[in-house]
């Protein structure tokens, strides 16, 4: 089961998702993203699964926001994010075929190969 953190005070999806990578090694999934927004605040970027217990797919798509959790700031900045992801195969849900990742304006999808 994936757990969430949700102690930030603001959490607002990133603008534009430029880049999603998914790579299988061993018993990791890695997941690799990168996008855009204007902010208010500065933070760090996260990966929030859609669904709070992800833990049987019916569409074998597991399914993330792509989010930006901190702090207020008085300035607005067109800032660019990365972020990568590992996770142990054995604590996700069984049948994963393709990893989505969601911004504001845009998504998309990454099959896993076998």
């Amino acid at each position: 089961m994936i757990k969430v953190n949700t102690s930030f005070k603001l959490s607002r999806k990133v603008d534009v998702l430029n880049r999603l990578a998914v790579n299988t090694e061993s018993n990791l999934l890695v997941i690799n993203a990168s996008g855009s927004s204007e902010n208010e605040h500065i933070g760090e970027p996260k990966l929030i699964p859609t669904k709070s217990k992800q833990t049987s797919l019916t569409d074998g798509i597991l399914e993330f926001n792509f989010v930006i959790q901190g702090e207020e700031s008085r300035s607005k900045k067109k800032l660019a994010w990365d972020i990568s992801v590992v996770y142990r195969m054995d604590i996700l849900p069984k049948g994963i075929k393709a990893i989505k990742v969601n911004a504001a304006q845009n998504a998309d999808i990454a099959i896993l190969l076998n």
